[in-house]
């Protein structure tokens, strides 16, 4: 196991060894390749595990618990994440964190008890293709539109839940929050009348409590603005 740590202190945070003065992350990935099996990492003042500059990670039968920012937080580089029989619980913003550059393999894990019990990917333009496939917890887009360039494409694979919450545009004219595909960003969604792709509210309970209200919210109609193409 490995707990009770995070206290301030200087990490390394990229590949031209620059260094950071903060709560250090319990287990701190850069450009490397690990492996944990059967283990615990709780109780940490940040991240339980930061994975960054294009890392490898395979947990096999972790907890990750209790931390006071996510379970898991992977940067906006090509980083890879597997993740067979994982618990993360109790983290106090996300189970995961993560962009859309992650490519993320995930079976058998769980995500009850954290500030939001999913994946909470970040709102960035994507140019590559990438496949969204577990359906183990929803991926959430809480914090603006999520838009597909020339060159990219999102995969949403059979059973996927996609919950997007509204946030306020810059200019004051509404909400915003969403997917948008321009110049050739493509959507396949491999939806099945068994396994449906389903695309909605965050304070949508389909495929569990994710937002960790109970039935305090409810979703309704202009949850999120919807899904838009343009010279797609």
């Amino acid at each position: 196991q490995v707990r009770y740590g995070g206290a301030m202190g200087l990490w390394y945070y990229d590949t031209y060894n620059d260094m950071t003065v903060s709560a250090v992350p319990m287990v701190n990935v850069v450009a490397s390749t690990l492996a944990i099996n059967n283990s615990d990492i709780r109780f940490g003042l940040s991240n339980g595990l930061v994975a960054s500059v294009a890392s490898s990670v395979q947990l096999t039968n972790v907890v990750i618990s209790s931390h006071q920012v996510n379970g898991i937080y992977a940067d906006n580089s090509v980083n890879q994440l597997t993740l067979t029989g994982v618990t993360l619980t109790q983290n106090k913003l996300a189970a995961l964190y993560q962009t859309p550059y992650t490519l993320l393999s995930m079976s058998g894990s769980q995500a009850p008890g954290n500030g939001l019990n999913g994946i909470d990917m970040s709102n960035a333009a994507l140019n590559l293709p990438r496949s969204w496939l577990t359906t183990d917890m929803p991926y959430v887009l809480r914090s603006g539109v999520l838009q597909v360039n020339t060159g990219g494409s999102l995969t949403l694979g059979p059973g996927v839940v996609v919950k997007i919450k509204g946030a306020p545009d810059s200019n004051g004219a509404g909400l915003e929050g969403g997917m948008t595909f321009v110049d050739g960003g493509t959507l396949i969604s491999q939806g099945t009348s068994t396994a449906p792709v389903v695309v909605t509210s965050l304070k949508d309970d389909l495929g569990g409590d994710t937002n960790g209200d109970g039935s305090a919210s409810q979703p309704a109609a202009g949850d999120w603005q919807g899904i838009q193409f343009h010279h797609a």
